[in-house]
């Protein structure tokens, strides 16, 4: 990807397992969704979004402030007001969540984060399962209102300095259950009613059986030096019968 793709009203766009969709790095792009976007990776055959050209740096005692995995070289996928699905399965999100210039979306300001999933829908569906985001700048997650099933994930490395694996603001009902939350800035998960509208419903939302480990604290950047969480970690599923 060398810049946005726009997914308008009414469409549909399907990545098939398998898949990888790779951003030149050099800019932050992201899928704008007004439709529907399908991920359908599959255990078997998982579909990644990354930058070849940046490596996991997880060694003990590296300097994070050069870890691309905070660097946010490329965007989100971002449902607008008109989004009807996001449906997002064994996929990997990979160094998302990067500063942008002029904002693609109504509900993220110029000059703000573009969060690696994110939309302003009450009435859209959002299902994330059994997938992975390593790294992202801020939230990896912030639903700014709509429908959400975030089931059997790992968050790995989310967050610089402050951060939360799902962020939910006002307008959300969903469920957050069997996740692992490894080195995230701040909390797991939180919720809030914080920028309900008029028509939205109230966030409603059931956390359970997740599993945070080193994370739950703010820090600034330098003082972070000192952390590393093992690659290890981004392939562990949780696993209920």
């Amino acid at each position: 990807m060398t810049g946005d793709v726009f997914i308008n009203e009414g469409d549909t766009l399907v990545v098939q397992p398998g898949a990888k969709v790779y951003f030149d790095g050099k800019g932050v792009w992201s899928f704008i969704v007004k439709g529907s976007f399908l991920s359908l990776g599959t255990q078997e055959k998982p579909i990644y979004f990354t930058v070849p050209t940046a490596t996991k740096t997880d060694a003990l005692g590296a300097d994070v402030t050069k870890d691309p995995a905070y660097s946010g070289l490329w965007g989100g996928i971002l449902g607008e007001t008109t989004f009807k699905n996001i449906i997002i399965k064994w996929t990997h999100l990979e160094f998302g969540g990067g500063t942008v210039v002029t904002s693609p979306v109504s509900f993220i300001a110029n000059g703000g984060k573009a969060y690696v999933v994110s939309s302003a829908n009450s009435d859209g569906i959002v299902v994330m399962e059994d997938s992975w985001i390593y790294g992202s700048v801020d939230d990896p997650m912030r639903p700014f209102g709509g429908k959400y099933n975030v089931m059997r994930n790992t968050f790995e490395k989310c967050g610089f300095t402050g951060g939360e694996a799902w962020n939910v603001k006002g307008g959300t009902v969903g469920n957050f259950a069997y996740n692992l939350v490894i080195g995230s800035a701040t909390n797991g998960p939180k919720a809030s009613n914080n920028g309900q509208k008029p028509g939205q419903p109230q966030t409603n939302v059931l956390f359970y059986n997740n599993t945070i480990v080193h994370s739950g604290y703010r820090r600034t950047a330098d003082g972070r030096a000192a952390r590393s969480i093992l690659r290890k970690a981004q392939e562990v599923r949780i696993i209920t019968t």
